[in-house]
């Protein structure tokens, strides 16, 4: 009864009705609908409910750099310098010393929490996609037979390839990732998204790892000097998290259609 009641309470969604008659619609070649068997309705519910919660992570998550991004504001870095022996305790020395320098912190790290969310989106669904057609995993891979053996089952076996192939791909650049996740999945990147992720990715490199210097590839960028301190403002933060938002669910939508619900 109770999994009678929850499937239920799925179909009462009407976002994953619609991924129902979407999918209909893909196995009929026209926009007329037949009918699908029960198991391959309540499997389409499951895979697009799941993509939901993956999409729904994201968008929660640069949610919360809205009020992260609040606490740069001057009244905040003064009332932190008025309880610092409070607060502070031992550490009253690591408060930046002037509020500019504060701003500057709080807002790379609202910057760089954004750029890792989207990159652990785009980690996970190509996590998910693998798992639903493990057949697109690359064929001229090996793994140890030290490591087959260690693996209890199939299902292990599986994860610990995607895990191989997915800390591979994350380790290359944004542009080389783009291209993966177009050739392999078919997944679509606007122009504008493409510069958005690459400029992102340069800047979130030269606050991390050249504390916030302009380095000679961020450079060839319209706005940004070799050797010169970068500045991000809030609204640079915003606007990526808006493009990073508008590309989530657009991919998100194509890896259901061509993927997830079409095995």
């Amino acid at each position: 009864m109770r999994g009678k009641v929850e499937v239920e309470k799925l179909k009462s969604h009407n976002n994953l009705l619609q991924a129902i008659v979407t999918r209909r619609q893909m196995a009929s070649g026209t926009s007329r609908v037949r009918s699908l068997p029960v198991g391959d309705e309540l499997e389409i519910i499951y895979n697009y409910n799941n993509m939901n919660k993956l999409l729904d992570r994201l968008i929660s998550q640069l949610n919360t750099l809205i009020p992260f991004i609040a606490i740069s504001n001057r009244d905040v870095f003064k009332l932190i310098q008025k309880e610092k022996k409070l607060w502070l305790h031992d550490n009253q020395d690591e408060l930046p010393k002037t509020y500019e320098i504060y701003r500057k912190q709080i807002i790379n790290s609202a910057f760089i929490l954004g750029y890792s969310y989207l990159e652990a989106f785009l980690s996970d669904l190509a996590r998910n996609i693998f798992l639903k057609r493990p057949q697109m995993l690359p064929s001229n891979k090996t793994i140890k037979f030290e490591d087959i053996v260690k693996t209890g089952s199939y299902d292990e076996l599986l994860i610990k390839m995607i895990d191989k192939e997915l800390f591979e791909l994350f380790y290359k650049s944004i542009d080389e990732i783009v291209d993966y996740f177009s050739q392999k999945f078919g997944l679509s990147f606007s122009s504008e998204e493409k510069d958005k992720l690459l400029e992102a990715s340069l800047l979130r490199n030269c606050i991390v790892h050249n504390l916030g210097i302009a380095d000679a590839r961020l450079a060839q960028l319209p706005g940004y000097t070799k050797g010169k301190e970068i500045k991000i403002d809030s609204y640079k933060v915003h606007d990526f998290g808006l493009v990073a938002r508008q590309l989530a669910r657009k991919i998100c939508q194509e890896a259901l259609e061509k993927h997830i619900n079409n095995v």
